[in-house]
């Protein structure tokens, strides 16, 4: 993580609970919603991480398995396509 405030150094943060490439994310609330990706077959897991906690936890995967996609955050919603 890097503060744009101050960009002087990057800091470590935790690690997924699933790596993965090709994944997708969107900012809402101050968490960073992970969607996707690929981890030796496309992914349907999703994940958030707490910007004020470091940490990240497994949310409901989505119906189908992405990667190279997009997310989007409208109205509370997210979505992935």
């Amino acid at each position: 993580m890097l503060n744009l405030n101050n960009p002087t150094r990057w800091r470590f943060m935790s690690n997924m609970v699933t790596a993965r490439g090709n994944c997708s994310s969107c900012y809402f609330e101050d968490h960073i919603y992970v969607t996707g990706g690929w981890n030796s077959g496309r992914l349907s897991s999703c994940e958030w991480f707490s910007v004020h906690h470091n940490m990240w936890i497994k949310i409901e995967s989505m119906i189908n398995a992405r990667d190279e996609h997009g997310t989007v955050v409208c109205d509370g919603w997210s979505f992935s396509v």
